[in-house]
């Protein structure tokens, strides 16, 4: 299915009079045949095919068309910082100016933060309106790509010829559709100055641009359609240097990467191609990044960016040097009582944080609970997450069926039911307690649904069976965490911080 990135270069393609429409739309019919069989082809992959262009028109058109990536970017957070009043138009647009002659080496967001004119929290926030706008913006874009294909069909005409020009974003007279951010009229009373600066067509300037004008992206952009990793010099996503890979887990490939600009080390996870044509994986994928951008606190990973590039979405969390709670159980068997409490109640902070904020995590489970070099656990992975802001939105499950991992699953989640809340998480986080201090976790079976009827069914049973020397306050407060009603846990985290504040280490 055709991209973002195929839609602008078709667009360029047929202003610079490259390719006819009519090239285009019999182009848009193989393409449509091809997904309709299963087979997924890019635009600009089947016009080369096709003899219609050739590898020199792709190279400038991938260098155009990460340009005009990178320029969508800052517009939309242009657009933010105006209407939260950070900047008025007549000081935006001088800074732009200078971007324009540092050929964008430099985003709004630093040159803000360089000016003190923001702070570096404001910063994050404006960059997670920024980044979910963006990803908004991509998938209208192919949803309605996808719709017009549907419609193309022979014989070519008029009609089908601007419907391929609509599309692509032009007029019947091949005229961009797209605005400026401000006309030439506001600028000028904006600087109360007459304005010299000559005007150029901001396309042709990308499509003819020199190799030097954007040398900070790379020239390769593979797809990824299998399951083979990226090597650092083809990573697609603008402004990140791929290290190494970190896992690979069924959302996609996690990378140790670097990013250029702030040198900043994150955890660069990336929705492939034939994850992102699934809406439940992209809708789950998507709700991880927004669930991450809300949430700025010690005890949860953060996330810097989110957005999508090319055939790839993908996710720039916090790097933590350090392991999971599955790995130190992996390696010890089992953890120190004490250093597991400890370990629990930064996640119990953690979920504090994000009950307050309206999301509920619904995969509590040691392997997502990252353990920094400093001793402090940190909650990640929220692809399956319930957003209560978004309880209008399209599931990312079917209804009645079980989301969460069978062994920490609380006994309302694994019946399917709807209206979860913030003591479902808590069951999931007593059951890992479970597992920390005894090595073990209380019920298995030999299937998912065995697993699932004994946590609806069997109490769970007391760890000094297992470890019979265990703090019989710790074994107390796992009875609490993992009761089968509901109104006997605890109610809140902070319920659960106050009891693990007040325990006895005698």
């Amino acid at each position: 299915m055709p991209s973002l990135h195929d839609i602008y270069c078709g667009r360029l393609l047929i202003k610079r009079n490259v390719v006819a429409p009519q090239t285009i739309w019999e182009s848009l019919q193989r393409l449509h045949e091809s997904f309709e069989q299963g087979r997924i082809v890019g635009l600009i992959e089947d016009l080369k095919n096709a003899g219609q262009i050739n590898e020199n028109h792709v190279q400038k058109l991938k260098k155009a068309a990460a340009r005009h990536q990178l320029l969508v970017q800052e517009k939309l957070f242009a657009n933010i910082i105006l209407k939260r009043q950070h900047l008025n138009k007549e000081a935006l647009r001088i800074l732009v100016s200078e971007q324009k002659r540092n050929c964008f080496n430099k985003g709004l967001g630093m040159m803000l933060l360089e000016r003190a004119i923001i702070d570096g929290e404001t910063l994050q926030d404006i960059q997670a309106d920024q980044a979910i706008q963006y990803a908004e913006k991509v998938s209208e874009s192919e949803a309605h790509f996808q719709q017009v294909l549907s419609e193309l069909h022979p014989p070519y005409s008029v009609e089908q010829e601007h419907k391929v020009l609509d599309t692509l974003g032009l007029t019947p007279d091949r005229k961009p559709k797209t605005e400026n951010l401000w006309s030439k009229q506001e600028a000028k009373a904006a600087i109360n100055a007459p304005i010299t600066e000559p005007k150029v067509d901001p396309e042709r300037a990308l499509y003819e641009s020199s190799d030097n004008a954007f040398s900070n992206v790379s020239g390769r952009f593979p797809a990824f359609v299998d399951d083979n990793p990226l090597k650092p010099e083809d990573c697609p996503i603008y402004g990140y240097e791929i290290i190494r890979v970190l896992g690979k887990g069924s959302m996609g490939v996690v990378y140790k990467a670097r990013h250029i600009f702030t040198d900043r080390v994150t955890a660069l996870k990336v929705l492939p191609l034939r994850l992102a044509v699934d809406s439940q994986y992209l809708e789950r994928f998507k709700r991880e990044a927004i669930a991450c951008m809300r949430l700025q606190h010690d005890n949860i990973v953060r996330a810097y960016d989110f957005g999508g590039s090319e055939d790839y979405y993908y996710l720039a969390l916090e790097f933590i040097d350090g392991s999971t709670l599955e790995g130190l159980l992996k390696q010890q068997g089992t953890i120190p009582e004490r250093q597991a409490v400890k370990y629990i109640r930064d996640v119990a902070l953690g979920l504090d944080f994000a009950w307050k904020e309206g999301i509920l995590h619904r995969d509590i489970k040691p392997e997502n609970i990252m353990v920094t070099m400093t001793g402090d656990a940190k909650l990640c992975d929220f692809g399956i997450v319930k957003l209560k802001d978004m309880a209008d939105q399209p599931s990312v499950t079917l209804a009645g069926t079980t989301v969460g991992t069978p062994f920490y699953i609380s006994p309302e989640q694994a019946k399917g039911e709807e209206d979860l809340d913030i003591r479902s998480d808590l069951y999931s986080l007593g059951i890992t307690l479970f597992h920390l201090v005894t090595g073990e976790v209380p019920f298995t079976g030999k299937s998912q649904g065995a697993i699932l009827v004994r946590h609806i069914l069997e109490n769970v049973p007391d760890p000094r069976k297992i470890k019979p020397d265990l703090n019989p306050a710790v074994a107390d407060l796992i009875g609490i965490m993992t009761n089968k009603k509901r109104d006997e846990r605890f109610q809140t985290p902070r319920q659960l911080i106050d009891t693990i504040d007040k325990l006895s280490w005698a």
